[in-house]
């Protein structure tokens, strides 16, 4: 009998702790991402460069832990950026704008994925 009741503290214990590492993962991931959005109206091809670096880098792990409506959102703005880098005339305003959304979005989401009363319940 205590050995079934130490089994399931100690799973509850690991769950618990697989609950929190991933939340900090997504914590640090999206604000990492925020970051490198600050300032959008100014995105430099180097600025842009280094924000689509960090979503290849996060992307993965991020569309498992994210739900999948909020990645694949994300996956569209990055997919728009890619395009409009390619373009010559236009691609920064462009480029600004959806970054401008992109961090607006990244907002939203790191609120909703905060650990907090109004989150959870």
């Amino acid at each position: 009998m205590t050995a079934r009741v130490t089994a399931a503290v100690i799973m509850f214990i690991f769950s618990l702790g697989l609950c929190i590492g991933s939340n900090l993962y997504v914590s640090y991931a999206l604000n990492g991402l925020y970051a490198l959005t600050e300032d959008y109206d100014d995105m430099t091809e180097e600025k842009t460069q280094a924000l689509l670096e960090k979503w290849q880098e996060e992307r993965k792990a991020l569309s498992v832990f994210l739900k999948h409506t909020e990645a694949d959102m994300l996956e569209r703005f990055f997919a728009e950026i890619e395009s409009f880098s390619s373009e010559e005339k236009n691609g920064e305003r462009k480029t600004a704008d959806t970054v401008g959304d992109i961090r607006a979005f990244l907002a939203v989401i790191i609120e909703t994925e905060k650990a907090k009363i109004e989150n959870i319940f």
